[in-house]
């Protein structure tokens, strides 16, 4: 699917320029930054042969099934995968609108832990396990970073969700777990099923040293830093 950009459009009517009679059509992104086209972009290079609907993706953390999200593009062009979410009211939503999809309520284990507290806050995009990471978000003035709610969610082995579903290949990591992206990957064991791509989020207070730290611990486990957005890194496999 593919749209006319306004903003070009916008654009030429500012500075009082005549409309082109053949407008490039803009490609539809649903992620935060157009990362999914992004990443669309290495996989079709790696993959010639490949179409984007034979892809798999574990979404670790998917917050919203459409808005924002990192995975739904390739699900839209027929992939499915297996998606981690702790915030309840997300579940429906992904039931009605990714019913392919294997939807697992519950967080991502960061320790040794079975169950956590997780904090539900205004703006769901911020809700996490980790209370210091609103907190934090909060006095940093980011909105909507008050805490609504809180609750127990179980947590789930990665490493066990991906023996289980990905024997065959796993193309794509999506990773966005408000505070505790280190503490996952760190216990992400990649040696058997290596994914082509990681993407994390890396945006916190302490943003550029959180970039610095997930890019060294991805650099052992045999992953490049192919791409830094506003919000997200690509990491790609060097195998």
């Amino acid at each position: 699917m593919k749209l006319r950009n306004p903003i070009v459009k916008a654009e030429l009517e500012d500075l009082g320029l005549p409309d082109v009679l053949f407008p490039e059509p803009s490609p539809v992104s649903f992620a935060q930054h157009a990362e999914d086209l992004i990443i669309e972009g290495m996989l079709s290079t790696r993959y010639p042969n490949e179409r984007p609907g034979s892809w798999t993706y574990l979404d670790i953390g998917a917050n919203h099934p459409v808005h924002g999200s990192n995975t739904y593009l390739f699900y839209k062009k027929g992939a499915s995968g297996v998606v981690i979410e702790p915030n309840q009211k997300f579940a429906p939503l992904f039931q009605k609108c990714r019913p392919r999809d294997q939807f697992i309520l519950a967080g991502a284990k960061f320790d040794e832990r079975d169950a956590a507290t997780f904090y539900e806050v205004e703006n769901d995009a911020l809700s996490s396990f980790s209370e210091s990471f609103h907190v934090s978000w909060k006095e940093h003035g980011g909105l909507g970073a008050t805490a609504v709610s809180s609750l127990d969610m179980p947590l789930v082995d990665v490493n066990s969700i991906i023996e289980k579903n990905f024997q065959n290949k796993l193309h794509i990591i999506s990773l966005d777990v408000e505070g505790y992206e280190m503490e996952v990957l760190e216990r992400l064991s990649l040696d058997q099923i290596r994914p082509d791509i990681l993407i994390v989020e890396y945006v916190s207070p302490s943003h550029g040293i959180l970039k610095d730290s997930l890019t060294l611990v991805m650099q052992k486990k045999g992953y490049y830093l192919a791409f830094c957005g506003r919000v997200n890194l690509i990491f790609l496999s060097e195998t």
